[in-house]
């Protein structure tokens, strides 16, 4: 998975996906 600078993850992030915000949301899939 990849987190963004300053994301907050409150839940899991499957493998290959990106994740941005606050809250962290997942932008991309693979």
């Amino acid at each position: 998975a990849k987190i963004g600078a300053n994301a907050v993850v409150l839940d899991n992030v499957p493998a290959g996906a990106t994740a941005v915000g606050v809250p962290a949301r997942i932008v991309t899939l693979p």
